[in-house]
């Protein structure tokens, strides 16, 4: 039952989409700026991830386009929580090269992984669960060792919602690679609650993380303006 709920179009792109939906209403209400701006459009590629990952994909499965669609989202949606963060710190063009960069990490490391032991990834699912697991690892890193540092100069209440942020990416990275070893258990059950359980961080993906940083972003955050002020004379 819980895998055809999670395979099925309700899970995507339904519930990601009508959640993206509401999100973008309500920031309708919220001052117009930088933040305002791209938490729109990363609403909307996460409704053009919804379509072309879901269910509903129109592409036929044998599309070659297929596999670097699913890769080039996974990248874009791990890079918005770094985009936000390096933009509070230093707006500007460095904000977004550094913030991809760091989105990069955990790419290139399980690519690199992959070639070096490609017999550790028998099923996508094991490739699944080793970005999680890489990716939980760099936030928990991230929080600890690099957060402090690089905020150090933001205001108060924006460097706590920056933190929000990231328990918040901790917590739905720490989901999926438990649902998943439950996947790859093997037995009945313990897929029916692996599949039961993924329902959760990919609610929280696609469809939970965009209104979290509405609801908790401080007033400072949405001053920001959409582009850098200018210094020179």
């Amino acid at each position: 039952m819980w895998q055809h709920l999670y395979d099925g179009p309700f899970n995507q792109p339904i519930a990601g989409t009508l959640l993206t939906a509401a999100t973008l209403l309500w920031l309708g209400n919220r001052p117009t700026g930088w933040l305002r701006t791209m938490l729109t459009v990363f609403a909307l590629q996460l409704c053009l991830d919804n379509l072309l990952t879901g269910a509903w994909n129109p592409l036929p499965s044998t599309s070659p386009l297929n596999q670097p669609l699913a890769i080039a989202f996974v990248v874009l949606g791990d890079w918005r929580f770094f985009l936000l963060t390096e933009q509070f710190r230093a707006p500007g063009r460095r904000a977004w090269l550094a913030s991809l960069g760091f989105a990069l990490i955990v790419p290139v490391a399980q690519a690199a992984a992959i070639a070096i032991f490609p017999l550790g990834f028998p099923t996508p699912r094991h490739t699944f669960v080793v970005y999680e697991l890489l990716f939980l690892a760099l936030a928990i890193l991230w929080r600890g060792a690099v957060l402090p540092r690089r905020l150090a100069k933001v205001p108060l209440m924006t460097r706590k919602w920056l933190y929000e942020l990231t328990y918040f990416e901790m917590a739905q990275y720490a989901l999926w690679p438990l649902a998943d070893m439950l996947i790859l258990d093997g037995t009945a059950a313990g897929q029916e609650a692996g599949y039961a359980l993924r329902l959760v961080p990919n609610t929280l993906y696609y469809g939970v993380f965009l209104a979290f940083a509405v609801w908790r972003a401080p007033m400072d955050a949405w001053q920001l303006p959409l582009r850098p002020v200018s210094h020179r004379l």
